[in-house]
């Protein structure tokens, strides 16, 4: 299997500008908490559905690497409309604006469990084979970004207390 992702097919959707200035991961190039956080509460505001998927890796070596490969396989493997940041070492965030139902952010998240869990060539010879966990929220009328976020921790907490490469979907 190459580098590309699940074919995930969410609507095409217009980012909000971040207000939390420029904010990029230097590692991975991604937006970081602070412009997806903005996102995320625009698209609240204007009462979009939305889910909120926080992804955490356990990486034995290399861990830039990975983490950069990480990123690469969740832009190439989700629709132009979803927003991918990294939160910070080792916790990735992915919005997908449109999602209304808990179903779909749960077979969106078990799509990208799949690919994020594959090997990552790191040299000649060399692989790194990332432990991935994946907790799933999927807002609620009226809800706060910090509180999707805090959801979606909770269900992270759920995924990693599961065992290795599982997804939890949060209270919904």
């Amino acid at each position: 299997m190459g580098e590309r992702g699940p074919a995930v097919a969410a609507p095409s959707v217009a980012r909000p500008a971040a207000r939390s200035g420029g904010a990029q991961d230097p590692v991975t190039g991604l937006p970081g908490t602070g412009p997806v956080l903005d996102a995320l509460s625009d698209w609240l505001d204007e009462a979009m559905p939305v889910a909120l998927l926080v992804v955490a890796l356990t990486v034995p070596a290399s861990a830039d690497e990975v983490h950069r490969a990480t990123a690469r396989r969740l832009h190439d493997g989700l629709d132009a409309g979803a927003l991918v940041g990294r939160r910070n070492d080792g916790l990735f965030l992915v919005v997908l604006p449109g999602t209304l139902m808990a179903a779909r952010a749960a077979r969106v998240g078990g799509e990208l469990l799949e690919v994020l869990r594959q090997p990552v060539r790191l040299g000649r010879q060399e692989r790194a084979s990332p432990t991935v966990a994946i907790g799933i929220a999927v807002a609620e009328e009226g809800q706060a970004p910090g509180d999707l976020l805090l959801a979606a921790d909770a269900a992270l907490a759920r995924a990693i207390a599961l065992g290795p490469n599982r997804a939890a979907l949060g209270p919904t």
